[in-house]
């Protein structure tokens, strides 16, 4: 079975890679439409329209380009690499507008910071070439 391990992950955002990068989250999901009709008891939907969000998180670097590019309200072109950067290693593409940016930290840490974004097109799953 093949895996991808997640240390070689990488994002570029707005064309620059995003520093310090801790985690990454995306969730598609699909809106349910109910079809269910008279004469049957077992409920039925459909899938209707799709939508994508998640999450970036990051060791706070004010310096970085990448999380320069991230602020409240702004529309980004993201390339998320799961497994790194190399052909024909999957990538994720897609347009996002940042919604949240929480920042925490705790007495033995660093200075995290996620950003919440939403997607405004669909994901593109294309393959690195």
């Amino acid at each position: 079975m093949a895996v991808t391990r997640g240390c070689f992950g990488s994002i570029s955002v707005g064309g620059n890679p995003l520093g310090e990068l801790r985690a990454w989250e995306l969730t598609e999901t699909a809106e349910e439409i109910d079809v269910s009709i008279m004469g049957n008891c077992v409920k039925r939907y459909e899938a209707g329209p799709t939508e994508a969000s998640g999450t970036l998180t990051c060791y706070m670097d004010d310096g970085d380009t990448g999380q320069g590019a991230l602020t409240i309200g702004a529309e980004v072109a993201v390339l998320l690499y799961p497994g790194g950067i190399g052909s024909t290693l999957p990538q994720r593409s897609f347009t996002a507008k940042i919604t949240e940016i929480p920042e925490s930290a705790d007495v033995d840490g660093v200075v995290e910071r996620t950003y919440s974004y939403r997607a405004t097109t669909a994901i593109d799953r294309t393959p690195q070439v």
